[in-house]
């Protein structure tokens, strides 16, 4: 069971079958594998679908599973896939041994079961973040944008001169990664039971009811005022492609992207001074720092279970490890030779022309995971096509990755059962009642003064917040103190 993007992959494959390397994995393995595929907006409904039809899958992700990875296994969703890793994975648990301490807070539940296997990233590196029209700065004799201060000049400027659809994009998460956090706030996300939850100097705290967030929504709003922010945002879904040809097209101005993302939306730029680059993470006075860089371990994108539905977990298990031997490693990175690589004279794998220039113009990241590995977990080599970027992307990754701490993130946190039952159960309360006053004061539907803001912090805490704080406090001293 899996969600498949039809934002990545339009254009590529429509389902996951599709993939040019599916023949040669099945041939590998000796395992034919079927697809349950769902869409990005339906994924959440489908997946409640699926579980309450008893039917399960033989391999699922719990990321929707209410209550997390340990519910699911306390519900006998899925299995404990412990002994079958140490005896039956050898190339995932080769793998595995290799990481640190605190990748591994990720891979055990707080029992020291394994109740999943994940990606593995040989690389760390954000390789998404903050990027802004660079040459339009320029014009407004602007050197860079580094407090929010800069940021609300250069975007008035951008609207009067150009009056962009999304001077700024910001969906409906209300959130934008660089920019929220510029306030000391991670912020919550609009879109699911998010409290906001951050660490300073070891206290866990809910942004919920802090001072900084606050001073973040009173921010936002004197961006939305001004109409640098789309008036009706908390309705727009989130959608990478059509925001990147916006972009490209003078309707945006700055955005988060992916740093495989500028070479396309140069090419498709309709101004010939367009100049589009990464910028450090906001700041709200110039001199202070931006704490909340994603804390960094060394797991990839997406995770998989065993499921109580599966006839053979033997099987599944062989099958999920090919992909960690040295073949699985080198067609889930490089594809199929002489479609997807070459051998170098130095026997070392490169992408094909195929790959790095298709002649239909498709994107080499998403061209390149479709000829390697769009679904399974592996042991990825992250920064494999870094050598096909230009000096305006590798230098997105290091402006991205070299400003900025991670000081306040909160960490990886494996809660019980009980816990995850408990914290569940309070914060969706404590969000339907946050959220609604949060979005009233960031579109200026209601006042944010002191009498406002003390009433909301009292509800909060009546109705328990300070709870979700302690048992986030109480799991990460068991983890990290």
């Amino acid at each position: 069971w899996r969600v498949f993007s039809a934002f990545i992959w339009n254009g590529l494959m429509n389902s996951y079958s599709e993939a040019p390397t599916m023949p040669l994995i099945e041939e590998a393995t000796g395992v034919k594998m079927n697809f349950i595929e769902c869409s990005d907006s339906a994924a959440w409904e489908q997946f409640n679908l699926t579980i309450a039809s008893g039917d399960f899958p033989d391999l699922m992700s719990m990321d929707y599973y209410s209550g997390g990875v340990a519910s699911a296994y306390d519900d006998e969703i899925i299995i404990d896939m412990t002994d079958l890793i140490e005896s039956d994975m050898p190339n995932y648990k080769a793998v595995l041994d290799t990481m640190d301490d605190y990748t591994m807070k990720s891979v055990y539940t707080d029992d020291d079961k394994m109740l999943r296997i994940f990606t593995f990233v040989s690389n760390v590196v954000s390789e998404q973040g903050l990027s802004y029209r660079a040459d339009w700065a320029e014009e407004f004799g602007m050197d860079g944008i580094v407090t929010t201060d800069d940021m609300y000049d250069y975007l008035v400027k951008v609207k009067e001169t150009y009056n962009c659809r999304y001077p700024i994009f910001i969906d409906n998460s209300g959130v934008l990664e660089g920019f929220t956090g510029a306030w000391g706030t991670p912020g919550i996300n609009l879109g699911w039971t998010d409290l906001g939850m951050y660490i300073d100097d070891g206290t866990v705290i809910s942004t919920l009811t802090d001072e900084h967030f606050r001073n973040y929504l009173e921010g936002f709003h004197r961006f939305y005022a001004a109409g640098l922010i789309k008036d009706d945002f908390y309705s727009e879904g989130y959608g990478p492609d059509y925001i990147n040809s916006y972009v490209s097209e003078d309707q945006c101005a700055v955005t988060s992207i992916r740093g495989d993302k500028f070479t396309t939306m140069t090419n498709a730029a309709i101004s010939p001074s367009f100049h589009f680059v990464a910028t450090a993470p906001l700041v709200e006075q110039e001199g202070g720092s931006y704490d909340f860089l994603m804390k960094t371990n060394h797991i990839g994108m997406g995770n998989m279970s065993i499921t109580t539905g599966c006839d053979d977990p033997l099987l599944a298990a062989h099958f999920l490890n090919w992909f960690f031997t040295y073949d699985g490693f080198i067609l889930t990175n490089f594809g199929e030779e002489g479609v997807a690589f070459e051998y170098d004279a130095d026997g070392n794998p490169v992408y094909t022309d195929f790959i790095v220039n298709n002649p239909d113009g498709y994107n080499p990241m998403n061209l390149r995971n479709m000829y390697t590995n769009p679904v399974f977990n592996n042991f990825n080599n992250s920064t494999s096509i870094f050598y096909t970027y230009d000096e305006v992307e590798l230098d997105a990754f290091d402006v991205w990755n070299n400003n900025g701490t991670s000081d306040k993130s909160m960490p990886t946190l494996n809660l019980t059962t009980e816990e995850s039952s408990e914290y569940s159960n309070i914060a969706n309360t404590v969000f339907t009642y946050a959220t609604e006053q949060i979005l009233k004061w960031m579109i200026g539907e209601a006042e944010l003064s002191d009498e406002n803001w003390n009433a909301y912090v009292a509800q909060c805490e009546n109705m328990d917040l300070q709870r979700c704080v302690d048992i986030y406090q109480e799991v990460y001293d068991r983890m990290y103190k």
